[in-house]
């Protein structure tokens, strides 16, 4: 799903560390500017596979703040991590 600015996937896994892979995926969403991909506490190859991406940023959503929403132009996350973040934002 797409609205705007909030990107929810169904999933993201990666099954390898690779950068490469990362950015085919962000390069297949409608985005543009600064990325804030919010992950769950399992995605260690999500995150690792996107540090070396300049546009990305990464953050796992138990230390989501609300600073780092502001600073981003798109909002990527799963639908259960966005659930995660409507239970302690809303």
């Amino acid at each position: 799903a797409h609205s705007g600015n909030l990107i929810a996937l169904d999933a993201l896994q990666l099954d390898e560390i690779k950068t490469k892979t990362m950015k085919q995926i962000i390069e297949k969403l409608p985005v543009q500017g600064r990325v804030l991909l919010v992950t769950g506490e399992d995605s260690r190859n999500v995150v690792l596979s996107a540090r070396n991406l300049s546009r990305v940023e990464t953050c796992q959503v138990n230390t989501l703040s609300v600073l780092d929403i502001l600073k981003a132009d798109v909002f990527v996350a799963t639908k259960d991590v966005l659930e995660k973040v409507q239970e302690v934002y809303a």
